[in-house]
Formats: C-alpha cells, structure tokens, sequence
C-alpha cells in the first residue's frame, strides 16, 4: 500500500493472489483515531506480526473492514519509512491457515524494509 496525500489514505497499488483485482481496488487504509494495526504501523512505523488473528489479544488490533474483506487468519504489517514519514505498507496475509515463519525470514523481512525506505530516502 503506497501512501496517497491527495486523499489522506494507503491505497493498495500491488498484490498477489486468487481475487487480487478485485481486492486491491476495495483495500485501502483511511488513517482515524481507532490505533489498530493499521495506524500504528502508518502514524508510528511499528511492524505486527500475528500468526493467530482470532486470538484474543489481537482481536481488537485488526479493523472490521480488513477482517470482512479478507478474513486473514495471520497478518504481517511491516511499514516503510522515510524521514519519520511512513510512506507505505507492506501487508501480507494468510486465510487457509496459520502463518509459518522463522526467525531468519523474519530478519530478512525487516531488512527488505530497510532497504525500501534507504532507497527512497536517497533518491
């Protein structure tokens, strides 16, 4: 999701997977006062990762439009910033069943953001 100022929102611009056209276009982030997932990556660039979206501590975490548009049964939310400006989101899911990920994939994930938000910061 890139960051979209014109309309104060994260809109989806990329995505894979079965329905992804018709997702991409309904799945966008309105920044509100509700902290979420959603605003504490956006507003203050802190990463979620979640292998049970129906556990009870997170169940209020997650926005009612994100669970009825894709129901996710775990969640990576990872943002990018640049400037202490979070100008997008890499969102990740999985529906069919728990999210299964090591440590290693997790550091490698988080380098993968840190390189996105050095290369636009030197641009």
């Amino acid at each position: 999701m890139m960051r979209d100022p014109r309309q104060a929102a994260f809109r989806t611009r990329f995505g894979f997977g079965e329905g992804i056209d018709d997702l991409k276009a309904r799945f966008t982030y309105v920044p509100d006062r509700v902290d979420d997932i959603f605003r504490q990556a956006a507003v203050r660039g802190r990463n979620a990762v979640i292998v049970d979206t129906r556990d009870e501590r997170y169940r209020d975490g997650i926005p009612g439009w994100c669970r009825d548009l894709v129901d996710p049964q775990s969640i990576l939310l990872f943002a990018a910033v640049v400037n202490k400006v979070s100008i997008g989101l890499i969102y990740a899911d999985t529906c069919d069943a728990r999210l299964s990920i090591n440590v290693q994939e997790l550091k490698l994930l988080n380098t993968l953001v840190k390189q996105l938000s050095l290369g636009v910061n030197r641009r």
